[in-house]
């Protein structure tokens, strides 16, 4: 019996042996025999050669995906990070040491894989860092660093990070190859696409810093994102404060592309002295750019402030008073506001008007006669009505025409050669302009009683370099670098004086800046032409929350199923049009019964490769699914408007509605994301109309429709 028992223990212990020594770490590293380099998570994997150029996989499903060139079939390629000095790319440092660590930080567990190398010629030495964490299988952290290991000064021209030729060949035939799609972060003007198809021969810098300096037009998100019909990839930069770099997305002759993080440097490295390059983000996904924004954002999210739950009037139609322009009258608005209340709107905008110049921010006597007892009034009669007052204006804004930079012209930004900015802006790094929007909000606030905020303009995202004397600035970067600190003080200030305050950020038609986010609830799609509405809504949703609301100011302005396109894909429709008829009536009433804005947005159809264009909102029991046959065919890369202009409060304005080319669809539907055991029931919710019932198992829906399809599909 005693040899039995003995026996059994052995059967035992061998079998939890041989089940230990089967366990497969998430992250592993291996070294081959011809000399190359395997750093793998579940999904991100790293081949590395022997002079630490990187061919990146994303594993997918039992497949390895990779569009990047590696230097064993373009041996002239320049590896992932590598700088250039005194006009030459130093490209060949061979790895003389590597190092495997576990790593414990802010991200989570993981592990941090150091190579080190020299390039003789040079006389460079590189540390290059990788760190695979297993919260995040999809990225790589990287950053590198150089060091002088001569004995005379070398010069930096530039440094370049997460270097990559993007070939669609190498996962798609030719027959098969479709291009790619592209997300690009950078603020450059007023309507330029961040989302689109890239075009052929395209180039772009994708600078972070200020790219029109008469508006100071500039930031933005630190990333960029190509992606093809099999697979994506990523690189920005994780920085826990704005860095102006550039980040080149350049199409080739060969269809490659090439894509970095590149640092303009001009700077001198003087013997044992080190350059550290910025921190920087290597994502691959399957999917659209949502699985690219997501992982970045949840990333950041660790590096930045919290971001902040918006309170429930964010979810909630608001009215704007841009309709009447700047020329509203308080009587106007009065006689609006039945109508308002009688759509179940909750929140009114006190938009651009209201003052006279930009930086001005006192009222304008032509409106308020008494000035802040007036501005009290109106507010207090918002209130009575059972509306919320939102008042809009620009932080750190002024005119050369306003009297503001009579007032304090010591608080502008200055230029190199000491004249004022173009811009006129005030420098956000300055103590005393702090101070200045720690008391005008209190005002605003406390004294005037506001609800919320519309923080406008393109010009909000960043500010010029500051070279004013007086500020005394350590360096002319601190102007751009602090703008944040002006949004903390608007969110800190507002919020402390009032709960449930509300402050939406629109950064007019541009990428907003991702370091003022922690310090804004609502943002909104922002001077959309109509093909940009359901792409900026899912922009925000991955770099929020699937669940956060976006703001849509153009329904019944635009020219277009404007309503129909911003609640199908979970966002929250507002308007400024002062001709609140049934249009506005249904979609709002539509709105405000089903509030799919409240659900989960699923990323399960590819904005750029699945037609129709498809959403799906995850709300209790239900599905809320969109279906587009992109009704902005028409609109030739411009806006068009309801009743032919923007403004249709103006009198010589003829009201006749447009009338919209539409695209008819007939075919079968997949309904991505359904139980496959389920049974559920299909409801047309715009047009009120019962569709029948669908199993999981076969979730395909055979239907024909024009320009749109809603669907509520709920588990019985």
């Amino acid at each position: 019996m005693k040899k039995l028992k003995l026996f059994f223990i052995f059967i035992l212990l061998t079998t939890v042996s041989f089940h230990c020594a089967k366990k497969i770490e998430q992250i592993s590293f291996s070294e081959e025999e011809n000399g190359y380099m395997w750093f793998k998570n579940s999904k991100i994997q790293l081949k590395i050669d022997n002079s630490m150029g990187i061919k990146v996989f994303l594993s997918n499903d039992g497949e390895l995906l990779s569009l990047t060139r590696d230097r064993e079939n373009f041996p002239e390629m320049a590896p992932s990070h590598f700088p250039v000095v005194n006009g030459k790319k130093i490209k060949d440092f061979k790895i003389k040491n590597s190092d495997l660590t576990n790593i414990n930080t802010k991200y989570g567990n993981g592990k941090r894989l150091t190579l080190k190398g020299t390039e003789n010629n040079s006389k460079l030495q590189k540390e290059f860092t990788i760190e695979l964490y297993k919260d995040y299988p999809d990225i790589a952290l990287i950053s590198a660093s150089y060091k002088n290991t001569g004995n005379d000064e070398l010069v930096i021209d530039k440094s370049y990070s997460n270097y990559f030729q993007i070939d669609e060949s190498l996962v798609n035939p030719l027959s098969r190859q479709k291009g790619f799609w592209t997300f690009q972060g950078a603020a450059y003007k007023w309507g330029l696409d961040f989302v689109f198809e890239l075009p052929e021969n395209f180039s772009r810098e994708n600078y972070l810093g200020i790219n029109d300096e008469d508006k100071g037009v500039g930031g933005g998100i630190p990333l960029i994102n190509l992606w093809c019909d099999k697979c994506g990839i990523a690189v920005g930069h994780i920085e826990p404060k704005p860095v102006p770099v550039y980040m080149p997305v350049i199409a080739k002759d060969d269809k490659s592309v090439e894509i970095a993080v590149c640092e303009k440097l001009e700077i001198s490295l003087e013997p044992g002295e080190i350059y550290n390059t910025v921190n920087t983000i290597l994502i691959v996904h399957n999917g659209d750019f949502f699985n690219a924004l997501k992982p970045y954002a949840d990333i950041m999210k660790q590096i930045l402030p919290e971001f902040k739950t918006p309170p429930e009037l964010a979810y909630k139609n608001e009215w704007c008073t841009w309709g009447f322009r700047r020329n509203f009258t308080v009587e106007k608005i009065y006689n609006l506001i039945p109508r308002i209340k009688e759509l179940g709107i909750s929140s009114l905008i006190l938009d651009a008007g209201w003052f006279d110049h930009n930086g001005d921010w006192w009222p304008i006597k032509s409106k308020f006669p008494n000035g802040d007892e007036d501005m009290k009034k109106f507010v207090k009669k918002l209130h009575n009505e059972g509306l919320k007052a939102w008042l809009w204006w620009t932080p750190f804004s002024t005119v050369k025409e306003g009297e503001m930079p009579k007032i304090q012209p010591d608080w502008l930004i200055k230029d190199k050669d000491g004249k004022i900015h173009n811009s006129y802006d005030l420098c956000p790094a300055y103590p005393p302009v702090k101070e200045y929007h720690k008391k005008l909000v209190e005002k605003f606030v406390r004294e005037w009683d506001f609800d919320g905020f519309k923080l406008d303009f393109s010009r909000i995202n960043a500010a010029a370099q500051c070279y004013n004397p007086l500020h005394n600035h350590k360096s002319p970067l601190e102007s751009y670098e602090q703008v944040t600190d002006i949004f903390r003080i608007i969110y800190e200030t507002a919020t402390s004086i009032k709960s449930g305050f509300l402050i939406e950020y629109c950064a007019c038609s541009i990428p907003p800046s991702i370091y003022q986010m922690p310090w804004f609830h609502l943002p909104v799609t922002s001077d959309p032409r109509i093909d940009q509405i359901t792409r900026r809504t899912k922009m925000y949703k991955a770099l929020f929350d699937p669940s956060a609301p976006v703001l849509e100011e153009y329904c019944g302005v635009l020219e277009g199923p404007i309503y129909e396109l911003i609640i199908g894909c979970g966002g929250v429709p507002g308007t400024f049009s002062t001709k609140l008829d049934e249009y506005h009536e249904k979609w709002l009433k539509i709105y405000q019964e089903h509030l799919p804005a409240h659900g989960e947005y699923l990323n399960l159809y590819d904005i750029g490769f699945d037609f129709p264009e498809a959403h799906v909102i995850k709300k209790g029991g239900s599905f809320y699914y969109a279906f587009y046959t992109n009704p902005w065919l028409s609109t030739e890369k411009q806006r068009k408007w309801r009743f032919g202009t923007e403004f249709d409060a103006q009198p010589e304005n003829i009201l006749k509605e447009a009338e919209n080319q539409t695209r008819k669809f007939s075919g079968r539907l997949h309904l991505r994301g359904l139980d496959n055991s389920g049974i559920y029931t299909i409801y047309d919710y715009a047009n009120n109309k019962n569709l029948g019932k669908i199993k999981g198992s076969n979730p395909y829906l055979n239907i024909d429709f024009d320009a749109y399809l809603l669907l509520r599909v709920t588990l019985e």
